[in-house]
């Protein structure tokens, strides 16, 4: 059986959670939760990531690439990070009918 991991920390949590009771109560601001989440990922990928908040809207920029992130959860701006991970690595290995409109959709939230 797979254990569920806290996103941030690595603890084990139940079933249908992100994250554990102690990340979600502790004071780390939103970057440091989407920063401890992905950074050894995108370090592993060779990606180079931040995550800024000003204050009007929050961005994930990959490698330069701004995404927009106002209003997301960690949940989703992680998979608003593997869409740029899909898009990296596949860039030139898809030739189906269906793919630029694909890719259209998940860049939707780019600058």
């Amino acid at each position: 059986m797979k254990e569920n991991r806290c996103i941030h920390c690595g603890a084990i949590i139940p079933e249908g959670r992100f994250s554990c009771y102690i990340c979600e109560k502790s004071k780390l601001s939103k970057h440091d939760k989407v920063m401890m989440g992905l950074k050894d990922i995108a370090n592993a990928l060779n990606i180079d990531i931040d995550y800024i908040e000003d204050e009007e809207h929050q961005y994930l920029i990959c490698d330069g690439q701004k995404i927009c992130t106002t209003y997301l959860t960690l949940k989703e701006i992680r998979q608003e990070f593997f869409g740029y991970v899909f898009i990296k690595e596949w860039k030139y290995k898809c030739d189906h009918d269906f793919y630029k409109k694909f890719i259209n959709y998940i860049k939707l939230y780019w600058e």
